[in-house]
């Protein structure tokens, strides 16, 4: 029944799932997964509503699905709500709301989240250093994403992917350093992809 739920919301097909089907945490945080940009604003608040008459929103998984939702539809302000509102926060919560903040021009704001991360000893992955290296790339901060991509490795344990690579490239070029984005990529640090 969620993979039908999901592939309705994916296709635009919302008032198909207004039909009364009995939902659960699980169905709620696999249709928060399929929300991006064109997805209807107001369906994700219907959603919304009723996870609260049914008291689904102390369930991490359907909050950290909120936090994406309301920053993909361009509403910081309920992402960072439903962040701080939390009684207890994952790995996926800490991302979920470190990756909120830089499309939304608060860069900052998401390097200062994720010191409060270390401090707190929240395990950090791949997808941690992702959102900061995108971070980074939005603030235009190329020493701070150097830094990160290696970290990740020395510090952390966490082999970088090609999507990291691709970060650091993306960060050199908005940052006008086209020579050495040219050298990273001729000089293939791209691990086991080159």
């Amino acid at each position: 029944m969620t993979v039908i739920l999901v592939g309705l919301a994916q296709n635009g097909l919302e008032e198909k799932l207004q039909m009364g089907i009995e939902i659960d945490p699980n169905m709620i945080s696999a249709i928060l997964g399929v929300f991006g940009i064109d997805t209807s604003f107001t369906f994700g608040q219907q959603i919304h509503s009723s996870v609260i008459k049914k008291s689904f929103g102390i369930n991490p998984f359907v909050s950290n699905g909120f936090i994406n939702m309301y920053s993909k539809c361009g509403n910081l302000g309920d992402s960072v709500k439903i962040f701080y509102g939390m009684a207890h926060r994952n790995s996926v919560s800490w991302n979920s709301m470190i990756a909120a903040f830089a499309p939304h021009g608060h860069g900052f704001e998401a390097l200062e989240l994720y010191e409060k991360v270390r401090l707190e000893g929240v395990e950090q992955t791949d997808v941690t250093f992702l959102s900061l290296l995108h971070t980074c790339s939005h603030i235009g901060s190329v020493d701070k994403g150097m830094e990160f991509l290696d970290s990740m490795a020395k510090v952390h344990g966490i082999s970088p992917r090609v999507e990291h690579y691709a970060c650091l490239v993306d960060l050199l070029g908005r940052a006008g350093r086209l020579i050495e984005a040219k050298r990273f990529i001729e000089g293939c640090h791209w691990s086991l992809v080159c």
